[in-house]
């Protein structure tokens, strides 16, 4: 299974009504991608904003059952995309935004009442939500560590001079590629609106503390801070 064929099965007039098989096939690829650690090429992440998309229409149609299949794709979101060619994630980077975006479609998402009057899809919904933020904050922060303990050397010293040398704060000033996508995005608006006094009390404090911890996330670039 590839995620071409998942997105045909979306849009087939034959199984375009079919969530089940949906959901089946959104499962199956993730399955595959996990067992091996692979997360998707930068290639692909035009198919993934489309299948985000896709999902998206199908939960404002009430096909609920896509939520459980979101959160497995959610997960391979998680692991670092991948490349193909050296100069894949400098070619296909323009692609990034337009998938947080889907992102951030999603997560501002509210399942109606009347179609869940017990609360239950509302509560899974809910931690889906949470799992969204999550994925922000794990893309956001790929690559961050390494560079947090890491001490400059002396030609960068001497390069930016020993007050602008520290890889963190040069992190801050110029991003990375990550970042620079996060600040062609939607998101920090996106995270930013969640923070309303009345988006808070429609959320858990769980979804709340991750949507916190993305807006800390994407803060280590100063445009997006600005």
């Amino acid at each position: 299974m590839n995620i071409k064929q998942v997105i045909e099965l979306f849009e087939s007039k034959h199984t375009a009504d079919l969530a089940d098989r949906h959901a089946q096939s959104i499962n199956q690829l993730c399955a595959e991608m996990r067992s091996s650690d692979q997360g998707f090429f930068f290639k692909k992440l035009d198919r993934v904003d489309q299948l985000l998309r896709l999902i998206l229409q199908g939960l404002q149609n009430n096909k609920f059952e896509l939520i459980a299949a979101l959160s497995n794709l959610l997960a391979v979101l998680n692991i670092p995309f991948q490349k193909k060619r050296s100069s894949d994630e400098f070619k296909e980077v323009h692609k990034i935004p337009e998938m947080l975006n889907a992102l951030c479609d999603l997560i501002l998402f509210e399942i109606p009442l009347e179609c869940d009057p017990d609360g239950e899809i509302m509560g899974e919904w809910e931690n889906t939500k949470q799992e969204i933020a999550n994925t922000l904050t794990n893309i956001a922060s790929q690559g961050i560590e390494d560079i947090k303990d890491k001490e400059p050397t002396e030609e960068e010293k001497k390069i930016y001079g020993a007050q602008n040398a520290s890889p963190l704060q040069r992190l801050f000033k110029e991003g990375n590629r990550n970042l620079k996508a996060f600040a062609a995005s939607k998101v920090p608006q996106t995270l930013v609106g969640l923070l309303s006094d009345e988006s808070v009390r429609r959320s858990s404090i769980d979804t709340m503390i991750s949507v916190l911890e993305a807006v800390a996330a994407i803060s280590l670039y100063k445009p997006i801070t600005d």
